[in-house]
């Protein structure tokens, strides 16, 4: 459970439709945002292997913000500043269209104009602090020098205006609601395999084959290998988030520089802390994690935490997400935890090449980037994979025990309500499995997979369940 619990109402139009003219995979704001852009043209259908927007979304601290760490500046050292300019501007137009949207359908999302910090916690991140300020600059953006407005550690900081924070279910269920009569929605519904037949797509479900003409890949990370090879390109970051009651004058929003994020936003009387950011292969224990997150959230601002939760991010070589095309198949991932902005301009992107449109943001977001870093991130990422790989192979955990099953190995955990039992590898690519003790989960320390206790598929790659 987290901050942003609320009911959502039943779906109505339920019916299993086999034909369609674009189909939808994800139901979280990419996926909404996608069928609010092509639902008045199209036959549409979104498939979602849970409720909608019940994964990453509603995991999400739901800042609008086009300050993103050190991302400009990164993009300046890896490209160009047209680049990096590109980035920005696509950053501030996908704020516009969300501003749009809610004034257009007076949405009540508790939309709040708030200023961002961008601050250092140690030496070598005022370094870092002062190329992105001097970048942002150098783009245009008016940069204010001033300290945090709450008492955190910090060296140096600055602020910029225009960005925003919103309650993001109420967000998303209020897309939901304005489209539902225009758009086939499938919960519970996962996706197990896409066959391309002719100038048709089969996609396999657990409730039958949808026939579409064209396919669109909005889940956090696209569950095959190819053919973009995404498990490559792309890295999985995990972090955590603790929020409790502090009531404060005036709201802001804050994250630093340093590859640790340390993330600061409020709602209503609450602050929302996200600290411990690190590859998922270097979580084999995720309690130690949490206890830690506690524990600088106790330290920091004297409060006790009332909700606890853990996110996942799938991040790419230079902080731009991706838009892959092949014929009429669609992927749209990598959006390095700023989902928000991101959903919304990407979500544009993809409809306007299928509207044939032209988009100025094609090239930023479809093209590959290749440099000589992203060579680096490439075999950085192998070895991360194979480290994953490892982690998984030599973890033990007392609590629970391996069984073989027709030859399969399976791991066994057992609490109040009996057994269970599910296969100890991933589906994925085969990775071994760890458990999470604190929030009952199977995870894959490679790609970031999730299974609930009994194996059901949570959070992708992977969308085939475990449960023996």
């Amino acid at each position: 459970m987290n901050l942003w619990n609320i009911k959502k109402e039943d779906i109505k139009n339920i019916n299993f439709i086999n034909n369609t003219d674009i189909l939808i995979v994800g139901g979280g704001i990419t996926g909404l945002l996608c069928a609010y852009n092509l639902c008045n043209k199209y036959k549409v259908t979104i498939i979602d292997k849970d409720n909608i927007s019940n994964g990453i979304t509603s995991n999400t601290t739901a800042k609008i913000s086009y300050i993103q760490k050190n991302v400009y500046s990164n993009i300046y050292k890896y490209h160009n500043i047209l680049t990096a300019k590109s980035y920005l501007d696509s950053q501030i137009d996908g704020t516009n269209i969300l501003l749009n949207i809610i004034k257009k359908h007076n949405i009540d999302c508790e939309l709040e104009n708030v200023n961002s910090y961008l601050f250092a916690c140690t030496k070598k991140g005022l370094q870092t602090l002062e190329e992105e300020k001097d970048c942002l600059e150098k783009l245009g953006i008016k940069c204010f020098k001033s300290k945090l407005p709450i008492n955190f550690p910090s060296l140096d900081s600055f602020y910029v205006k225009d960005t925003y924070t919103i309650h993001p279910l109420k967000f998303t269920y209020s897309i939901l609601n304005i489209i539902k009569d225009k758009v086939n929605i499938l919960e519970n519904t996962n996706l197990i395999k896409i066959r391309k037949s002719s100038d048709r797509y089969l996609v396999k479900t657990n409730k039958g084959i949808i026939i579409a003409k064209k396919v669109i890949i909005t889940t956090n990370y696209p569950y095959f290998i190819k053919p973009f090879f995404i498990p490559l390109k792309t890295y999985v970051l995990k972090e955590f988030v603790v929020t409790g009651e502090y009531n404060i004058d005036k709201h802001f929003s804050a994250i630093n520089v340093e590859e640790d994020s340390k993330s600061i936003r409020f709602y209503k009387d609450n602050i929302i802390y996200t600290s411990n950011s690190n590859r998922i292969s270097n979580y084999s224990k995720v309690q130690v994690a949490y206890q830690k997150c506690i524990n600088d959230f106790k330290e920091y601002f004297s409060i006790e935490p009332k909700f606890l939760w853990s996110n996942q991010d799938v991040c790419t070589h230079d902080g731009i997400p991706y838009i892959k095309k092949k014929d009429n198949l669609y992927v749209i991932t990598g959006f390095n935890g700023w989902g928000l902005t991101n959903s919304a301009i990407t979500s544009k992107v993809v409809s306007d090449l299928i509207n044939k449109v032209d988009n100025k943001y094609i090239k930023l977001f479809c093209k590959d980037r290749v440099c000589m870093h992203y060579i680096y991130f490439i075999l950085t990422n192998m070895f991360y994979n194979i480290k994953g790989y490892i982690s998984g192979y030599l973890y033990k955990n007392k609590i629970i025990y391996s069984k073989n099953i027709k030859g399969m190995k399976c791991n066994v955990y057992e609490d109040k309500k009996g057994l269970h039992i599910v296969n100890s590898k991933c589906p994925h690519m085969k990775c071994n499995l760890i458990f999470n003790e604190e929030e009952q989960t199977w995870d894959c320390p490679c790609h970031g997979s999730r299974f609930d206790i009994d194996g059901n598929p949570l959070i992708g790659p992977s969308n085939i369940s475990i449960k023996v």
